[in-house]
């Protein structure tokens, strides 16, 4: 089974941009580098915030719903 993370990036111009992924580390240096996915980074990624592991977040959601 793989281990998502969703992860935001603060861009150089301040916009936030969330995604996800199952290497954080990986997807951010693609966003910096101008590899895959990095035009979704309008004025390019600054700072990698808060990368969450997935699993975390769907179990307090549904915990919340019971």
């Amino acid at each position: 089974m793989e281990i998502w993370f969703l992860y935001l990036i603060r861009c150089k111009d301040g916009s936030l941009y969330t995604g996800i992924t199952t290497d954080v580390k990986r997807r951010f240096e693609e966003h910096k580098g101008g590899g895959r996915g990095s035009n979704s980074v309008g004025a390019g990624a600054d700072t990698a915030l808060f990368p969450l592991h997935l699993y975390n977040i769907l179990s307090k959601i549904t915990q919340s719903i019971e």
